[in-house]
């Protein structure tokens, strides 16, 4: 698939070089760790809240939407309640804390913070394990959507939109460090809500208005038009919890926390991101639209429904709009994948190369460890995206792949940082259990529930009580990871409480 036509590269190219720019900038305004990893902590609040929001959504959210939409319809509005629920609590809750927390420490990561809020290596090797398996998950969907979006905006074959797609995202994270990655964030999200709102509104009206558009959704495809579509109300449940706590567990959404520039940010950090993402959340409307737009023979759905956000926008929008918002869509992906990249190499250097293989590293040594782990991460997800290109082997639609991944690193981090912030007495023993209790739970649900051991097996786990009403496999983990945390701190020893009482901070 590919349209190539001049307007769609002088678009790209435009974008591309402002993505540089901010890069080089970043890195000439970039002096140490405290820069490099959280900004230096001085971000303002819409730095903050467009970085949140554009990393959050990326691919799943955001180019995922017309494909997710026209398979699931009013069902994914759940998600979108969840979601909300989790800015709230994240902005109000959470975000102040870990701030103060991360200035009183010299915190960049919340594996960092756990791993010290506990006192315990363990856990943190744990974190650095399970955060490479689940976010593997999530650079995938990035990488693969990256793809698909240089294909329709060059006409370029795959692997080759690849391979640029990722040095243009690579070459502007490791350079900037978090600075170029919130800078860039900050037009990426700009460029989504913008981009949304236009698709949003020409695809409803040559759907004939949402009256028409409903009548011949519910008419065609009555699933779209129930709030739960195909799924089970424990399923749509489970996704409002999943989503709410997606926003204060994954590490690349809650290191945000760390780059305010003071506590009080957070406040007018939430008008802005609970705005910003209830406009680009509307575009799962554009998947019910698509029904109706290919029964007036305005739009035919492509075999591959991954492809069916750029295949709209190219279908019912002139060219220089259709290439703006597919550039728009190249910019949601890559908001998300330079957080995971600045996620996954501050995690390794910090986490890992720091503690266990040269303590006396020096900020500059830590920085260039950050950047070749980085430069790694990309090569290695690049040539997995390449792999099933070339093989032809058959994943599900990279929507619920990129959830499967954020479900469990919520799974892995919640209890840490939920237990890790308010409550004295989890011990470094019950915060353990839970991660890996968690994770075989998440990864046993997902394996059972896509009946990769059989139908039998499949039919047995769905009619089992593990299944909880068909709960997400992240929900479900997550749940469970936070009764086992209690549960074995009650048998186990708590940190001294002079440790504790430099973390749990009193009501602000």
């Amino acid at each position: 698939m590919g349209f190539g036509q001049p307007i769609f590269w002088v678009v790209a190219i435009l974008y591309v070089c402002l993505m540089f720019y901010l890069g080089w900038r970043a890195n000439r305004d970039t002096d140490g760790a405290d820069d490099f990893f959280i900004g230096g902590r001085k971000m303002g609040a819409l730095a903050v809240s467009m970085s949140m929001f554009s990393t959050m959504l990326s691919a799943s959210g955001y180019v995922g939407s017309t494909s997710a939409g026209y398979s699931q319809g009013l069902s994914l509005v759940w998600l979108s309640l969840g979601a909300t629920i989790g800015l709230v609590v994240f902005n109000m809750l959470i975000g102040p804390r870990l701030w103060y927390v991360g200035k009183k420490h010299g915190i960049y990561t919340v594996s960092e913070f756990i791993t010290k809020r506990f006192n315990s290596g363990v856990i943190g090797a744990m974190l650095a394990f399970g955060t490479a398996i689940f976010v593997a998950f999530v650079m995938y969907g990035q990488f693969k959507f990256t793809a698909i979006m240089m294909e329709a905006i060059t006409g370029l074959d795959y692997i080759p939109c690849l391979v640029i797609a990722l040095v243009i995202m690579t070459a502007y994270t490791v350079g900037g460090g978090m600075k170029g990655v919130v800078w860039t964030d900050v037009i990426q999200g700009i460029l989504m809500v913008v981009g949304a709102l236009v698709l949003i509104f020409v695809s409803i009206s040559k759907a004939g208005g949402l009256v028409e558009m409903n009548t011949v959704a519910a008419e065609l495809s009555p699933k779209t038009m129930r709030w739960c579509g195909s799924y089970s109300a424990g399923f749509g449940l489970s996704w409002v919890f999943l989503m709410c706590f997606n926003y204060n567990a994954t590490p690349y959404t809650v290191q945000r926390g760390f780059m305010a520039k003071s506590a009080h940010t957070f406040k007018t950090v939430l008008a802005f991101a609970v705005v910003a993402y209830f406009i680009v959340n509307m575009m799962k409307v554009t998947g019910i639209a698509s029904i109706a737009l290919e029964a007036s023979g305005l739009f035919a759905i492509p075999e591959n429904k991954d492809y069916m956000f750029p295949a709209l926008a190219t279908a019912i929008l002139p060219g220089g709009v259709a290439a703006l918002i597919l550039v728009t869509a190249l910019a949601a992906i890559m908001s998300t994948g330079d957080s995971l990249l600045m996620n996954v190499g501050t995690l390794f250097s910090n986490e890992i190369y720091h503690k266990y293989i040269n303590k006396n590293a020096n900020e500059r040594k830590l920085i260039s460890v950050t950047r070749w782990a980085m430069v790694f991460t990309v090569v290695f997800m690049a040539f997995l995206a390449i792999m099933e290109k070339v093989t032809g082997f058959k994943v599900p639609i990279i929507y619920y792949i990129v959830n499967l991944g954020t479900g469990g690193l919520t799974t892995l981090y919640l209890p840490g940082i939920v237990y890790g912030l308010f409550s004295k007495k989890a011990s470094d023993k019950g915060i353990l259990c839970a991660q890996i209790v968690g994770f075989i739970v998440v990864i046993a649900a997902f394996i059972f529930r896509n009946g990769y051991l059989g139908d039998a097996a499949k039919a047995a786990y769905m009619t089992s009580p593990l299944s909880l009403w068909g709960f997400h496999e992240g929900a479900l983990g997550s749940i469970v990871a936070l009764i086992v945390a209690p549960v074995v701190s009650c048998f186990t020893k708590a940190p001294p409480k002079e440790h504790v009482d430099q973390f749990i901070l009193p009501k602000l």
